[in-house]
Parts: structure tokens; sequence; C-alpha cells
């Protein structure tokens, strides 16, 4: 078995595209499915930071850039009305991991982000998608307001940047990073020249 990490935020449409196309190529039958993918979280704004304004033209034109490359695949993609903090979701996808339910929860926090435009940010929210995808309600909204996994976020942005990981996406296998929106060609391509 070979991993690849993905380091990927929730609010970030960019993600949300890398993260569907590999999973599609490590999938049974897929060009990749001997290769396990390891989700890892990282904030891009720690909750200390402002907000992005989704309304921006930073933002409008970053949208617009991924556009170029995954129109398709932002069909059902919602321009959100906030962008929130992305800490407790973070913490919920660590708690569905120990519960060996990481792949759905990431998919519904994805889509409840960015097709649905539910803030993400709010434990609430989270407990019903936590819920939605098998986990017990009162557990993982005990988890959320304790702040269980806080410092378990904290940790992977630290790990991240010590691997020059400062964006997101990022794919990593072998020591290699592939940063940003890639097709699926490239994603494959990537993976084939990179040993391990």
């Amino acid at each position: 078995m070979r991993d690849i990490e993905i380091w990927l935020d929730y609010v970030d449409p960019a993600s949300w595209v890398v993260y569907r196309r590999l999973r599609a190529a490590t999938a049974p039958g897929g060009d990749f499915e001997d290769h396990v993918v390891r989700v890892r979280g990282r904030e891009v704004r720690t909750p200390s930071m402002p907000r992005l304004d989704p309304t921006s033209d930073v933002w409008l034109r970053y949208v617009a850039s991924i556009r170029e490359v995954a129109a398709d695949e932002l069909a059902d993609y919602q321009p959100p009305v906030t962008l929130p903090h992305t800490r407790k979701a973070h913490e919920l996808a660590i708690h569905a991991a120990a519960r060996d339910s990481r792949a759905g929860v990431d998919s519904a926090i994805f889509h409840a982000a960015l097709v649905e435009g539910r803030d993400v940010g709010r434990v609430d929210v989270l407990v019903d998608i936590a819920v939605d995808a098998g986990l017990d309600r009162s557990e993982a909204r005990a988890v959320l307001d304790v702040d269980r996994y806080t410092d378990e976020v904290a940790r992977l942005r630290e790990l991240a940047e010590s691997r020059g990981v400062v964006g997101v996406p990022t794919l990593v296998h072998a020591g290699r990073p592939l940063k940003g929106v890639r097709t699926t060609d490239e994603i494959r391509a990537w993976l084939e020249s990179t040993p391990g």
C-alpha cells in the first residue's frame, strides 16, 4: 500500500475538486486503487484571523481560476454567504476518523459548505452532519463542545508548515508535493512519476 496525503480545507472549492479527483483515482477499479488516501486538515485561517469575504474581488478571482480547470465539477457549487473558520469542522473530521467514518464526513462537510451554503463553523450544523453520517449525536456534540481535538487541529497546521505545505489543496506522495488544482491527468502523471 502506498500513502497519498491530501492537505485541504472545507471551505476551499479547489480542495473539494482535488479531493474528489483523488478519491476517484484511488477507488476500487481506479488506476491507483493500491494507494491509501490520508486526509489532513489544514486550516487556512485560524480563529484568531479575520474571516475571508466571499464577495471580495480576491475570492471571486480565486473561484474563477478554479472554474477554468474544473467547471463541470463545480456545477453544483453555490457561492457561500459566509466563509467560516473551519476549526470545528476539522475537529469533527478527526473524531470521525476515530470512528472509521472519515470519508463520509469529509464529503458531507464539503457538500454542506459548498453546495448547501451551510455554516460549517457552527457546532449545531456539524452535529447534524455527524448524525447524517451515522455518528452518535450526543458524542459528536460533546466532542465539539469541549474542544477535544483543538490541539490536534493546531498540531496538523504546524506539521503542514514544517513540511512546506502552506496552501491548500496540496498532495504529498513519497515526499513530493503537488500543489493547487490539478487535472485528473496531471494527478495521474504525478503519481506515476513518483517512486514508492
